[in-house]
């Protein structure tokens, strides 16, 4: 299936993501190899810790990351654009391709975001720095809203203004 509006750019932050979901994914094997005993594994705002479990919990954030990967990269790869929620009202068929590309271009970057958030907080985690895992979560959730906000702009942009150019 033709999908124009997938760039070199949505392709190289898909790689990008992968590598560095797969960098977090061995950094917590070896997470789970080296660390004995039980390990926190729930911090409080404050950074302490109120849950202890295996240290196979480190697994569990990268794992699932590279799971939603594999499905965002399903949605934008496989499944019709026409099946996509889309950000914008009254969706201008003239202007999908532009529209269509914003939202790759979303998606992919919360990939890499994703994947970038997965390694850091598999670090803070694996070393048991509460304050840091709670402060790298509060980081994801403002750049996750500032991206989502930014590309639906850019997607209500295009479908008003008529843009089609694939760029």
């Amino acid at each position: 299936m033709n999908r124009p509006y997938i760039t070199k750019f949505d392709f190289i932050l898909e790689i990008i993501s992968y590598i560095t979901t797969v960098v977090a994914l061995i950094l917590a094997i070896v997470g789970t190899v080296t660390v004995e005993g039980p390990v926190p594994t729930r911090f409080e705002n404050d950074g302490s810790i109120s849950t202890y479990g295996s240290p196979t919990a480190f697994l569990l954030l990268p794992l699932l990351f590279l799971a939603v990967n594999v499905m965002f990269s399903v949605s934008i790869h496989v499944v019709s654009p026409t099946r996509w929620r889309l950000p914008v009202k009254n969706f201008n068929q003239d202007n999908a391709n532009a529209v269509y590309k914003d939202v790759c271009h979303m998606i992919t970057c919360a990939q890499v975001l994703l994947a970038v958030f997965s390694v850091v907080f598999t670090h803070f985690f694996i070393k048991a720095e509460g304050v840091m895992t709670v402060k790298a979560s509060y980081v994801l959730i403002v750049a996750m809203l500032v991206e989502f906000f930014g590309w639906s702009l850019a997607a209500r942009h295009h479908n008003a203004k008529g843009h089609t150019l694939l760029g």
